[in-house]
């Protein structure tokens, strides 16, 4: 996996709405797609229309029958997240100390691990801590994350 289209590529089916219009945006015109991203990010004046698209609300199936809000990005958004994760992926990693855990997507050798082994692990270590531990907490980062407006983000 060399670039920024392969890990989307890699990671297209694993994704929460993997839509073929993606797919073929990206997997056609992600030269193109990336030189918008760059102009939506510049700060020229002759780039200023270039913006990205606000995204489209929508509800993914949890158990029990809830219905978690989200969003689903447009092809431009969405290939822009994989290059930002892609060029970054060193710093996606094992912790450095033993004592400290992390969970979710990391990089191991230059490939993404698989998010169901990322997610076995997290089981395992519930599990073990729960033995260890009379206390604990949990919540769903969820409620935290559709609680982010975008200006807190820019501010």
């Amino acid at each position: 996996m060399h670039t920024s289209r392969e890990f989307f590529e890699y990671d297209f089916a694993s994704t929460l709405f993997p839509m073929e219009t993606c797919r073929f945006l990206i997997g056609n015109g992600a030269v193109e797609i990336d030189a918008h991203i760059q102009r939506c990010l510049s700060k020229a004046d002759e780039d200023k229309a270039y913006q990205f698209l606000a995204q489209t609300r929508v509800y993914a199936s949890k158990p029990r029958n809830h219905l978690r809000r989200t969003v689903k990005l447009d092809p431009v958004s969405e290939f822009f997240l994989y290059d930002v994760i892609f060029r970054n992926r060193s710093k996606f990693r094992k912790p450095f100390h033993s004592d400290k855990k992390h969970f979710g997507y990391r990089f191991e050798d230059g490939k993404p691990i698989p998010a169901t082994a990322s997610y076995t692990g997290f089981k395992k270590a519930v599990v073990a801590y729960a033995a260890q531990f009379d206390y604990s907490l949990s919540f769903d980062v969820a409620s935290y994350f559709n609680g982010i407006y975008h200006h807190d983000i820019v501010a």
